[in-house]
């Protein structure tokens, strides 16, 4: 009988989130590659990071919509750390009434808005 410690298990988990996130990192390179390059290879990764984990903080964690809250992030050029400048978008992904996948729909929409610079 095969028997995986929790150790082992800690160890497979982060090498799949690692992977994951350098996945999200050839994405972002490819496409937004003036962005990625000025935020250089360290910051790019925190940003990746940072959008991932507010994310799955917020029970998104379909591999396609967190990879469009990372989009979300890099058109928006915030890291949505502790004090983001965009004080909406928190609000949007923790409404718990909605499903996760359109939580990340109304971001994405609101997200295109804010670009086009109309408000809601």
């Amino acid at each position: 009988m095969l028997v995986i410690r929790p150790s082992q298990m800690h160890a497979f988990q982060g090498a799949a989130e690692t992977g994951l996130l350098e996945a999200f990192a050839e994405r972002v390179r490819e496409f937004w590659p003036h962005s990625a390059q000025a935020l250089g290879p360290e910051r790019l990764r925190t940003r990746i990071q940072a959008a991932a984990a507010l994310a799955r903080r917020h029970g998104i964690h379909a591999r396609t919509d967190v990879l469009r809250v990372v989009n979300a992030a890099m058109a928006l050029d915030d890291d949505f750390t502790p004090a983001p400048r965009l004080d909406w978008v928190v609000p949007l992904l923790e409404n718990a009434s909605l499903h996760p996948s359109d939580r990340v729909a109304r971001l994405s929409s609101r997200v295109l808005e804010h670009l086009q610079g109309v408000e809601p």
